[in-house]
């Protein structure tokens, strides 16, 4: 949606390639999903200028999906063991990521941080963008509702899950993923959202996925 915004004054690069001779990505927009720091290191580093937009997610739903994009590129093995394993492994790295993005408090550092939750993002992808846009501004402008709304309209409908699938013009995802359809779902998911409830999701105000109340 950013990129139907910006149009072509967004540049996106990833923050592992597309570098310069000097090692630095190429672009105005970087992506890069800090897994430095689920090797216990201290990863991507604060500081004063860059404008941060971090998005969050249920960490079950991260991490089913995480998995599956690697067995999409052929980097795990397909089999219960294999997932469970990853379950743990990826629980530990979500909780790292979250204590240094989410819960830590920046407010008093002059560092630029916007905080998206993945919920909202799907509930109110209008409202969600606008909040991007006008956090980093890459136009200098003020927020344009109509480019806003084209913006959103363009993103509608099916999309594709993988880059490859949208070069290929391959768009079957048409919602948000049904975590209990996940061919590995099991007893421990609502176990682990327990397990997390006071520390993490209370906090982030994520929503259960298996616990109404």
């Amino acid at each position: 949606m950013c990129k139907n915004y910006f149009g072509e004054k967004m540049v996106l690069a990833y923050a592992s390639d597309g570098k310069n001779t000097r090692g630095l990505p190429q672009g105005n927009y970087l992506k890069d999903h800090d897994f430095g720091v689920a090797k216990g290191n201290p990863g991507i580093p604060f500081k004063k200028g860059p404008h941060y937009i971090v998005q969050y997610r249920h960490p079950l739903e991260s991490i089913a999906s995480l998995y599956e994009f690697r067995l999409f590129h052929g980097h795990d093995q397909d089999s219960r063991e294999d997932w469970n394993h990853f379950l743990e492994r990826n629980v530990a790295f979500w909780k790292r990521f979250i204590e240094k993005w989410c819960l830590r408090d920046l407010s008093h550092t002059g560092i630029q941080l916007l905080r998206i939750a993945y919920r909202d993002l799907c509930d109110d992808p209008l409202g969600t963008l606008s909040r991007v846009v006008e956090f980093a501004p890459l136009d200098g402008l003020p927020v344009d509702p109509a480019r806003l709304q084209a913006a959103v309209e363009k993103s509608s409908g099916n999309f594709a899950r993988y880059v490859q699938d949208q070069k290929e013009g391959i768009k079957t995802q048409t919602q948000r993923r049904q975590l209990r359809d996940f061919r590995y779902f099991s007893d421990r998911f609502p176990e682990i959202e327990r397990e997390l409830q006071s520390d993490y999701l209370g906090p982030l105000q994520i929503d259960s996925l298996f616990d109404p109340s």
